[in-house]
């Protein structure tokens, strides 16, 4: 649609309905023509709150944090009572690393709502995120116990309690789930870790080879378990293949020269012991700047 012939339109138009002609361009995708129809209904009537929660969408798309902060927050200003509002809002805090903000939307979401199995699922994610894995159990169970069929909430209970070294719990939380789904990948990966870190070898074999080569987290995994049970072919094919795929991943090559010592092939142990501490050194160095701008440029919104 051209500009000139959409901008008579609305000037035609009332507020309402320049804010149902914006949904429809939304919904075909016209996402410049949608944002043009919401900010004049937000300038015919700037306590449109629909009109400003669908502009903070709009921005949101185009990464403009500070303009979509802004919306969002007058939409709720104006319609507080709009749980959809509150719960992308913290869907989009959560995303974007806010999570103490994240936590008190799904905090509200949950006393307004404490049946909704996903509000609390999400409370738990951003309390788990925001540095809190002790408050994010409870949120879980609360989310597990209001939908016992969900997946993923197994999945991230059992990360979080794996986080904590409760070993015992993160395996009940992945058992369950996999009585849910018996292929999740995921669920089937951190058994396999798991398995692998009691040295319970060919157990964690059971749970790796469940996933197939296009997972290098499995590959590494079952990489490292048949080094363990001294089958270096097979585990030098697997761990070639990782470094292959991700020349960068830091503990295949630290692998890998374990495997060329055992083979007593000292050059190339060398090579791979010489790469991995330079990739664990950037780790760190990274993990520093990580931890920086985390406190530095992130310690909320203002």
């Amino acid at each position: 649609m051209p500009s000139f012939i959409l901008a008579l339109a609305m000037t035609l138009l009332g507020q309402s309905t320049q804010v149902e002609l914006g949904k429809r361009l939304l919904q075909a995708e016209q996402f410049d023509e949608a944002l043009a129809a919401f900010q004049q209904a937000v300038q015919t009537d700037p306590g449109n709150g629909e009109a400003h929660y669908y502009l903070a969408q709009l921005y949101a798309h185009q990464k403009d944090e500070r303009k979509t902060v802004a919306h969002f927050r007058e939409a709720l200003s104006l319609l507080p009572d709009q749980p959809t509002i509150w719960s992308e809002y913290g869907n989009w805090l959560l995303k974007n690393g806010y999570f103490d903000e994240a936590e008190q939307s799904f905090r509200r979401l949950v006393a307004e709502a404490p049946g909704n199995s996903e509000y609390w699922r999400k409370l738990g994610r951003s309390l788990y995120q925001g540095g809190n894995p002790t408050e994010a159990l409870p949120a879980f169970a609360e989310s597990m116990k209001l939908d016992p069929g969900s997946v993923q909430t197994y999945y991230l209970a059992g990360v979080v309690a794996r986080s904590m070294s409760l070993l015992k719990e993160a395996e009940d939380f992945f058992v369950r789930g996999l009585e849910v789904d018996p292929n999740h990948w995921e669920l089937n990966l951190q058994m396999g870790e798991l398995r692998l870190q009691d040295g319970a070898l060919e157990d964690s074999l059971t749970y790796l080879q469940k996933l197939d080569d296009s997972h290098l987290a499995a590959r590494y995994n079952r990489g490292v378990v048949y080094l363990r049970l001294n089958q270096l072919s097979e585990a030098e094919r697997l761990l070639r293949q990782v470094v292959r795929d991700d020349p960068a991943h830091t503990r295949a090559h630290y692998q890998l020269g374990r495997l060329y010592s055992r083979k007593q092939e000292k050059e190339l142990a060398e090579k791979f012991f010489q790469q991995f501490r330079l990739l664990e050194e950037r780790d760190r160095e990274r993990s520093r700047v990580s931890e920086k701008k985390s406190i530095v440029v992130k310690p909320g919104l203002r």
